[in-house]
């Protein structure tokens, strides 16, 4: 079901902001596949920072310059996975967790 997962891309006023819920890496390929442009500025990290989700090349095509993983302290799932993680960082993103650093408000 996670592959159903509604996404959206907001651009205003010089910022774009893309979130894709659960969207796994069948639905990043997708995307992929298609002639879209991916970058943004910010991007709400899909599926909690799961290991299946956030592919590289997926993540080099976002290219965010913020990468923002809501996630629960203490989840029993373990997101965000390490290998989401490492790809984030390889990504260039500045990585911004929910279970470490709180809430995060955005304004435009």
């Amino acid at each position: 079901m996670n592959e159903y997962s509604l996404g959206f891309r907001l651009d205003c006023l010089g910022i774009s902001l893309l979130s894709l819920g659960d969207l796994g890496p069948i639905g990043e390929k997708e995307l992929l596949s298609g002639n879209h442009d991916l970058s943004v500025n910010i991007f709400k990290v899909s599926h909690h920072g799961s290991a299946s989700s956030n592919l590289s090349e997926f993540l080099m095509a976002v290219c965010p310059g913020l990468a923002v993983i809501s996630v629960g302290a203490g989840n029993s799932y373990g997101h965000p996975a390490a290998d989401a993680l490492f790809r984030l960082r390889a990504s260039g993103a500045i990585i911004w967790r929910t279970d470490q650093q709180g809430g995060l408000n955005i304004f435009f």
